[in-house]
This record gives structure tokens, C-alpha cells and sequence, in this order.
């Protein structure tokens, strides 16, 4: 009889933590309430210090979204339901780098699980988007120094 109790105190807590586990695992890959994320990736060389992402019927930049910036060859993941109007729009696009040059893109569609590359020769900016598909459009934008 003895016996037979320690066997139940070992099995009963490995059954719940299976429990546990399983329905922890099931919770993880649920909807998150998240309609994607849209990636913008840095190219223009230093790092964009302020990233601001306004629709384009719009005359003001709104808020910088970064908390910490995008490395030069680094990506920052949006959630889209940060965008003002939502994925599937057009937006304005300005970035600011760490040594206060402007690059701003105008009328860039913007959709959930898009990538954004930015990219500048100096003079110019220009932000290739690619969508879910692999189609890529460039927009072409321009890039001063304030």
C-alpha cells in the first residue's frame, strides 16, 4: 500500500505540469488581436533616430516611433495597428539619422507584412517596399541636411 501512495505523489504533479505545458502551448500561437507587422530596414548608412509614418492625406509628421533607434543594415518591426489609419494606405515616411540628415518619402502604400528599405545617395531617398508576394515598388523621396 505504501508503495502504491508514492507512486500517485509522483505521477499527479507530473500530470498537471503536462497540463500546465500542453494548455500554455495552445495559448502561445493564439491570435494576438494583431493585424501583422510591417519592417522597415535601415540602408541610409547611420543610424535613424526618429521614424515618423504619417498618412499621406495628412500635413504633419505625428509622432517618432522608435524608442531606440535602427542600426545602420538593422530592422525595426511596426505592428500596423500603430498606423494611424491602418494597413492598406498610403503614408508619408520621415526619418531623421543621428547626424540630424532629413529623408522623407511621400505616398508610400503600406500593408500588414510589407518591408520597407530605406535607403539614401545623399541627395535623394528612396524607400523600397516589399509586400507578402516578393513584388517590390520604389518610391523616391529626397534627403537634406536641415
Amino acid at each position: 500500500l505504501r508503495r502504491k501512495n508514492d507512486m500517485k505523489k509522483r505521477i499527479l504533479p507530473l500530470l498537471f505540469a503536462v497540463i500546465i505545458v500542453l494548455f500554455c502551448a495552445s495559448c502561445k500561437g493564439g491570435d494576438t488581436g494583431s493585424d501583422g507587422s510591417v519592417s522597415f530596414r535601415n540602408e541610409v548608412g547611420v543610424k535613424i533616430t526618429t521614424l515618423c509614418i504619417s498618412p499621406a492625406r495628412l500635413d504633419s509628421w505625428g509622432d517618432n516611433l522608435l524608442n531606440r533607434g535602427i542600426r545602420a543594415n538593422r530592422s525595426f518591426h511596426l505592428d500596423v495597428d500603430r498606423l494611424l489609419d491602418g494597413p492598406g494606405q498610403d503614408y508619408d515616411i520621415e526619418a531623421v539619422d543621428k547626424n540630424g540628415r532629413t529623408y522623407e518619402v511621400y505616398d508610400v502604400y503600406i500593408d500588414a507584412d510589407y518591408t520597407v528599405v530605406l535607403s539614401s545617395d545623399g541627395s535623394y531617398a528612396a524607400a523600397a517596399v516589399t509586400d507578402a508576394d516578393g513584388l517590390t515598388t520604389v518610391y523616391d523621396g529626397i534627403s537634406f541636411q536641415p
